[in-house]
């Protein structure tokens, strides 16, 4: 494979190595570059707009080129175990982040509530505004926590 490609995916520069392994096939379509072009779109998958159909196509094309199609399916068996692994982990990952900011929604609401007594119990300005301050930083804290939620939800689904 090109150096360069080589370079670019070890950088974890997959756009590069995309733009790069696009030019190696418009000049000379092989079996190994779309192989490459399959890893490297599986690698993208997470980015906005892109779909498994292309990492499926890559893959369609390397086993219509190879010469040894039983050692293409076996490459492919294998690289898609390991991109299952790996989605397999981020699913995990992010469902203890969502536990994560499921607590962090509730320690926001605690931190509101009892700003509120504070400022409620207050007979200094320094007493409200330090209620004023907790009460901030725990709606903060909720609706940052609950706009995430959503979010790894979103992710979680995408994943799977």
């Amino acid at each position: 494979m090109n150096e360069l490609v080589t370079m670019a995916i070890q950088g974890g520069r997959y756009l590069e190595a995309e733009r790069k392994l696009g030019q190696i096939i418009e000049t000379n379509p092989n079996d190994e570059a779309f192989f490459c072009l399959a890893g490297v779109k599986a690698n993208l998958l997470l980015d906005k707009g892109r779909s498994f159909n292309e990492v499926t196509y890559c893959f369609n094309r390397y086993l219509e080129l190879s010469d040894n199609k039983n050692v293409a399916e076996k490459n492919i068996m294998v690289f898609s175990i390991g991109l299952y692994t790996q989605l397999q982990q981020i699913i995990e990952n992010l469902k203890k982040q969502r536990k994560t900011q499921v607590l962090n929604t509730a320690v926001g609401v605690l931190v509101t509530f009892a700003s509120s007594k504070i400022i409620d119990n207050s007979k200094s300005s320094f007493g409200i505004i330090s209620g004023f301050v907790g009460a901030s930083m725990g709606i903060g804290l909720s609706m940052e926590s609950i706009s995430n939620i959503g979010d790894i939800g979103q992710i979680i689904k995408y994943c799977s």
